[in-house]
């Protein structure tokens, strides 16, 4: 059996997407029989401009091998398309003369989904698509001209059902998503992203951050996080609070002129960094933010942060709206939920929350990466034999 298997970040890159596919394709080779292959294929790591590690074009780790396409930096919307056509060609020209018994895609990227599609027609091979969101409501949530939205979404929409409609299975890591989705008549599971063994492992206590008074956020700062409709007037109404926030993104230098702007020298801006020292920086940290801008295509995701966030046992901060807001509620019932973009309420809730460390035994278990990762690899590895027979 040789598998292909197609996602756009991997290890050692910083991201969800890394995490995730970085556990699950080690949870698949460990089902593999003698002999069996994965065949990986990835960019070298190209999340964040400020985050710069090396990692070798070809890998071979057990059952897996794996490609590295080096990619150019992206940066807006055209940069990302420019920098997907390199990776689109790439891919075709390695798979173009290999045989191959299934494909599979982790997709937050429509057209990586697209690419499987191609290739799962091409090569007649079952496809297996793990959607990680909804790109068509959340790109064309940033186009302002009517015209342009509309004559793009009707495109867009034509190649994510064609998409779909090539996939004999379809993952989606949200239950938020199944309105989005609800045309799709094959097989769907639903296998969230979950907790890294490290935040399992690691021992949270609440005297490493008894009254620092620290807010830490760690991502993305994208329009989609929307940091800087947030942090800059929270922060001027807790002079007492620290805000320390950690990564990068389009929408870093918006962020930090408005804190220049407005002369806050509470607000502190770190470079991304790797999980082991975030544990740390997690762990000397009172709050733990959350945050979503306030459109509806952001209504349906879960973010990452909230499972890493709830396994730590801090005091958890969220601006979210809709199913993500239910989500949490549902889950981290202890948690400062508030109305995305709107300081005054985050700050009066913050002001009025007394809570310590809290014991979420049950959410680690129940959000456990591995576990569930395994159950999504038993999953996949039943679809290739199911369709070999």
């Amino acid at each position: 059996m040789n598998i292909l298997y197609i996602t756009y970040f991997f290890r050692p890159d910083l991201s969800a997407g890394s995490f995730r596919n970085t556990d699950l394709i080690v949870e698949l080779s460990n089902l593999l029989d003698e002999g069996d292959t994965i065949e990986l294929i990835t960019t070298k790591p190209n999340r964040y401009k400020s985050y710069s590690v090396d990692a070798p074009e070809y890998e071979t780790d057990g059952k897996i091998k794996i490609t590295r396409v080096n990619v150019p930096n992206h940066s807006g919307l055209k940069g990302q398309v420019i920098t997907f056509v390199h990776y689109y060609r790439a891919v075709w020209k390695i798979v173009r003369k290999r045989k191959y018994d299934a494909v599979f895609v982790s997709s937050s990227k429509l057209f990586s989904g697209l690419l499987g599609a191609r290739i799962s027609k091409v090569k007649r091979i079952p496809f297996y698509l793990d959607l990680r969101d909804a790109l068509i409501d959340g790109l064309l949530g940033k186009m302002k001209n009517p015209l342009i939205r509309y004559t793009l979404g009707t495109a867009l929409k034509v190649i994510e059902k064609y998409t779909l409609n090539s996939a004999g299975h379809l993952n989606l890591v949200s239950e938020g998503f199944r309105e989005n989705f609800s045309y799709y008549k094959g097989e769907v599971s639903w296998f969230t992203n979950g907790i890294g063994e490290q935040f399992i492992n690691y021992n949270f206590s609440d005297k490493d951050s008894a009254g620092n008074k620290v807010i830490t956020y760690a991502g993305n700062f994208g329009i989609a996080q929307g940091l800087e409709c947030i942090i800059p007037d929270a922060a001027k109404k807790l002079p007492e609070y620290t805000f320390k926030l950690y990564g990068d993104g389009n929408r870093k230098e918006a962020l930090l002129e408005n804190i220049k702007e407005n002369s806050l020298n509470n607000v502190l801006v770190f470079e991304p960094i790797k999980q082991d020292e975030l544990l740390e920086v997690y762990n000397k940290s009172e709050y733990l933010l959350v945050h979503l801008n306030n459109t509806k295509s952001l209504e349906a995701p879960i973010p990452s942060k909230i499972f890493e966030y709830g396994a730590t046992g801090k005091k958890v901060i969220a601006g979210l709206r809709g199913f993500t807001a239910n989500f949490l509620k549902q889950n981290i019932p202890d948690a400062i939920l508030f109305k995305p973009c709107n300081a005054d309420e985050m700050v009066e809730k913050i002001i009025s929350y007394n809570t310590g460390l809290v014991d979420r035994t049950d959410f680690r278990k129940k959000f456990r990466r591995k576990t569930i990762m395994a159950n999504m690899a038993k999953s996949m590895h039943s679809f290739v034999k199911t369709h070999q027979s």
